[in-house]
């Protein structure tokens, strides 16, 4: 199996991966790339909530090679901050697209863990900065990454499934930052339901907002 397909398996498998030095993906390994994402995406679609976006395989493999190319730096450390940057202007999809953020998510985020490796390796990394600056527009990946200020949402997140994809993941990653916000603490008490003791973090900011109304 080639490189770049084998480190998406692996990621998606177990998280536990392998890189080889930085090198050019080849075509082959790329069209193998895609396949193992239309795969994983289906298989991880089955046990989600019906209503998400649909896959944009062409988002998911830019998002895959970013994370590739991250993983392989944070291990070999001496690439120049040159080569990082020249890596990580890889075009992009629509920003604003719910599809977009959606099919970015399937490998973003794991993005938040190489980051905090890297960080804890040297916080001086440019490595660092440019993973911090991607994650920046990418709110549904960003969410519990306390480095990065919580990335401004557009239209993209009215679309109900991928709402109900990000309020989920604020609840499991208990981000604080975003608990705050009204509109996510209403949307958390409609999603526990009876069962608000489930988010402990939710029930403090919401206590702090009614005492500051008082």
């Amino acid at each position: 199996m080639s490189p770049f397909t084998a480190f998406l398996e692996s990621l998606f498998d177990n998280g536990r991966v392998k890189v080889p030095a930085p090198q050019e993906i080849q075509a082959d390994d790329r069209n193998a790339a895609e396949k193992l994402l239309l795969q994983s995406e289906a298989t991880w679609r089955l046990d989600q909530p019906i209503g998400l976006p649909e896959f944009n395989v062409s988002a998911g493999i830019w998002s895959a090679e970013l994370v590739f190319r991250a993983a392989q730096f944070q291990v070999f450390r001496d690439v120049n901050p040159e080569d990082i940057q020249t890596a990580f202007k890889l075009a992009g999809p629509d920003g604003d697209s719910p599809s977009s953020h959606y099919s970015v998510d399937l490998c973003f985020k794991y993005l938040p863990d190489i980051l905090r490796m890297s960080s804890l390796a040297s916080s001086e990394d440019p490595l660092n900065d440019e993973m911090s600056q991607l994650l920046s527009h990418w709110p549904l990946s960003a969410i519990g990454v306390k480095s990065v200020e919580p990335p401004v949402r557009g239209d993209a997140f009215k679309h109900q499934g991928l709402w109900r994809m990000f309020v989920d993941r604020v609840i499991a990653k208990g981000d604080e930052r975003l608990m705050a916000e009204p509109q996510i603490q209403q949307s958390i008490e409609v999603a526990v339901g009876a069962f608000p003791d489930l988010v402990p973090a939710c029930q403090k900011q919401i206590k702090e907002r009614e005492k500051l109304s008082e």
